[in-house]
């Protein structure tokens, strides 16, 4: 399936040093897919702006590397699916985008890092048609961790997390002590959380947080 990467999430796997691992995970780079405005969203080519995004120059770098090397995502302004998700308030219009074009498109997943925007598409019901068709197909950052972790190993991923405690809140918890099972058990807790509040929504978690 082809990815489609949030701003929130390219920025803190550019943080974390994490997006080759991440592009490696989901069959490559060629497989992902960005917003065409990401690189302007995020400051990358604004050293003094994009420093307050990604917190260091070499993550800055990292974030500017990795959406040069990202596919854009074409959405057309025809997709059915834009003016239900558009008025959902706290789902903005970047996360409408990625949202429509998945529900559109049901060979791809999208990997996010906006919550909130996953909880008010399941607070917006059945009355929104895209929930349906995005059902199962929804990937959290603490999700896509966890994945990372299962893939390629703790001391891969674990470290790299705590070195950036400022990225992630969530992230900063469950890595604040660098520990595997506190880790996975942070994981765990914070995607069952999600996964009660947006039932159906999230893709199925990776074995070691089930």
């Amino acid at each position: 399936m082809t990815v489609l990467v949030d701003n929130d999430a390219a920025l803190k796997v550019c943080r974390y040093d994490l997006q080759d691992l991440a592009a490696h995970h989901f069959g490559g780079y060629n497989n992902l897919r960005v917003l065409e405005s990401a690189r302007y969203s995020l400051y990358v080519e604004n050293r003094t702006r994009g420093l307050k995004f990604t917190g260091s120059q070499p993550a800055l770098e990292r974030l500017k590397a990795f959406l040069a090397a990202v596919p854009p995502l074409a959405i057309s302004p025809d997709n059915p699916y834009l003016p239900a998700l558009n008025a959902i308030p706290q789902v903005h219009a970047g996360e409408v985008a990625l949202l429509a074009a998945a529900a559109e498109d049901i060979g791809t997943i999208v990997f996010t890092g906006d919550k909130r925007a996953i909880r008010a598409l399941a607070a917006a019901g059945e009355a929104v048609d895209a929930r349906h068709r995005l059902e199962g197909r929804l990937k959290c950052l603490e999700q896509v961790v966890a994945e990372l972790i299962e893939a390629f190993g703790f001391r891969a991923v674990g470290p790299r997390i705590h070195a950036d405690p400022t990225a992630d809140t969530a992230l900063r918890v469950c890595f604040a002590l660098c520990s595997e099972q506190n880790a996975i058990e942070g994981l765990r807790s914070y995607y069952r959380d999600l996964n009660r509040a947006a039932p159906g929504l999230l893709a199925p978690p990776p074995a070691i947080i089930t």
